[in-house]
């Protein structure tokens, strides 16, 4: 039996095969003097001073890509007085209700927690306060 491979797999090949040849290329780009490179028929290369300033970028956006994803997702997300953070449009309501009397515990089961009303379980601060 063949096993099938994902795109991802195909994918994450190419990139491992291509990172060997491209970080020898930099680094000979980098360590190698100008009439060397000139030497081997290399006439047209970036000035070296992008060797600095390539993982200076790279550096600078590993840390600022992850910030800017926790921000935009700060916006889209509600408020945390907000009764959507328990409810949405999946939410079930319970069909029964348990009463209880003082001291006295019912003999059911306890409830999953889909079944609890969410507006039971939030406390609100009284609002003559």
């Amino acid at each position: 039996m063949e096993k099938k491979t994902s795109v991802m797999e195909k994918c994450s090949l190419i990139c491992h095969l291509l990172t060997f040849p491209i970080g020898l290329l930099y680094s000979l780009w980098i360590l190698l003097p100008d009439e060397d490179l000139e030497a081997l028929n290399i006439t047209y290369y970036p000035p070296k001073q992008w060797a600095f300033n390539i993982p200076l970028v790279a550096l600078i956006l590993f840390f600022a890509i992850p910030i800017a994803y926790v921000w935009l997702n700060s916006l889209t997300v509600p408020a945390t007085t907000s009764s959507d953070l328990l409810e949405d449009q999946y939410t079930r309501r319970p069909t029964t209700t348990i009463k209880r009397q003082k001291g006295i515990a019912p003999h059911l089961p306890l409830p999953e927690i889909c079944d609890l009303d969410p507006a039971g379980l939030v406390w609100y601060p009284n609002k003559s306060d």
